[in-house]
């Protein structure tokens, strides 16, 4: 409830610049049907955008990006990294999602420390799956 509704128009055009600037996620089709996943939501939108202005003090962050992810480059996840000014734990690896899911220790506790304790690992910090 906190974004602008978009018309069926609008979440069309949102998803072709998408897939524009991400070309690997796109499944192909052009024709495809697109809807705007909260249309059917009963409540008014509740916040307009920007959501914030000025200066916001949020905490560290912590990226987790997997050397061979399929979905996500892992140039991607050092980027948001970088631009979030925040930690990055690389995970060497050829998967989707790893954080409570590949069962690897290493990963886990980095990650639970940091939703726990916001203490992010450090710099350079590497697991392998």
């Amino acid at each position: 409830m906190d974004n602008p509704r978009r018309s069926a128009g609008e979440q069309a055009e949102f998803r072709d610049r998408a897939y524009a600037a991400a070309p690997f996620l796109d499944p192909g089709g052009s024709a495809r049907p697109t809807h705007y996943e909260c249309a059917a939501w009963p409540e008014p939108v509740s916040r307009p955008l920007p959501w914030l202005t000025g200066n916001a003090e949020v905490p560290p962050t912590l990226t987790v990006s997997v050397t061979g992810d399929p979905g996500t480059p892992h140039k991607g996840g050092i980027t948001v990294a970088e631009r979030l000014r925040g930690s990055l734990l690389t995970v060497e690896g050829a998967q989707h999602g790893v954080a409570f899911v590949a069962g690897n220790l290493c990963v886990d506790d980095a990650v639970a420390t940091y939703l726990i304790d916001l203490r992010t690992p450090p710099t350079g910090a590497h697991c392998t799956i």
